[in-house]
């Protein structure tokens, strides 16, 4: 038995066939990808013992997964392949919206759920999970452009979810803050903001895409992920938010080094390739100099406030 297959060439190298409308595509899934990786990564080893940080690394290794699976539902061509990796991805996007939640409240309320809170915040993705292997989660696959139709049943499910936990987001913060003032209210607002904007971002090229069939309109909501690290790094170095100091200064830098270093992908000019590759050099020899001086002078401020106390 002979497997049906879209009407374009197996990928190469996974990511790459003639089914993917644009450069552009892979300018924002490896953008957004590498940001959050870099500071995920970066949190995670300077403030492991930080429940926030955690959760925080959870969530950009979710969003990495979200987004390396949508590139390879645009360049492959095997509809089995369509369906499993659609499914994952509407399980996944359900999952960062529960974790955002609780990443919100851990780092409002500086302290951990309750465990049948837990139970509670966690079973949205309990139907989704039963349902993968059906027809009422996905019901097929346009085999001329291998979209995917997702049933009735999920569409309005996985929207709901969202939407509420979204309003939820809010409830919570004005609740936790209702007694607070000052730089924590508005370090917390800040934070809830910036996470609302990824959220709306993230959910609405898809929503879009789930009732136009447009899924190019998707890839726009995926550049908000470098803002959304830009807000975690100022609030880094404003208020100290995670207990970190040096990150936000390397996730800058390393953060520039990537961006300019990611248009090596689409230079065809040897005179381009030329001044992007010293810019490139620069930036990672500079960048590695603007490091160290910070560590050298949070050491420095460390001693000052040893000897003053």
């Amino acid at each position: 038995m002979i497997d049906l297959l879209c009407p374009w060439e197996s990928a190469q190298y996974l990511f790459f066939s003639s089914s993917v409308p644009s450069a552009l595509l892979y300018y924002s899934h490896g953008i957004s990808v590498i940001f959050a990786l870099v500071f995920g990564f970066l949190l995670f080893f300077k403030a492991r013992k930080v429940l926030s940080a955690k959760i925080l690394f959870i969530i950009t290794l979710l969003f990495s997964v979200w987004v390396f699976f949508d590139l390879l539902l645009w360049a492959g061509n095997n509809p089995s392949d369509a369906l499993f990796f659609w499914s994952i991805q509407i399980m996944v996007e359900v999952f960062i919206y529960i974790n955002v939640v609780y990443l919100c409240y851990v780092f409002i309320a500086k302290q951990d759920l309750s465990f049948i809170k837990k139970i509670i915040l966690f079973t949205p993705i309990l139907p989704i999970l039963i349902l993968l292997p059906t027809k009422y989660l996905l019901s097929g696959v346009d085999i001329s452009t291998c979209v995917v139709s997702e049933s009735d049943f999920i569409i309005f499910y996985s929207y709901a979810v969202e939407a509420i936990l979204l309003v939820s987001l809010i409830f919570v913060t004005s609740y936790l803050l209702k007694d607070h003032s000052g730089q924590q209210k508005k370090e917390a607002w800040l934070f809830t903001s910036g996470v609302i904007l990824f959220l709306l971002a993230f959910s609405s090229g898809n929503i879009i895409g789930s009732i136009t069939e447009d899924w190019e309109m998707a890839q726009l909501g995926l550049f908000v992920m470098p803002i959304f690290i830009g807000i975690l790094t100022y609030l880094v170095v404003k208020y100290n938010s995670f207990n970190v100091k040096l990150i936000a200064t390397q996730a800058l830098v390393w953060g520039l080094a990537i961006l300019i270093g990611s248009q090596f992908l689409f230079i065809r000019n040897p005179v381009n390739y030329l001044l992007t590759g010293v810019t490139f050099v620069a930036i990672v020899i500079f960048g590695r100099f603007l490091i160290k001086s910070v560590k050298k002078e949070i050491d420095s401020l460390k001693i000052y406030f040893c000897w003053n106390t």
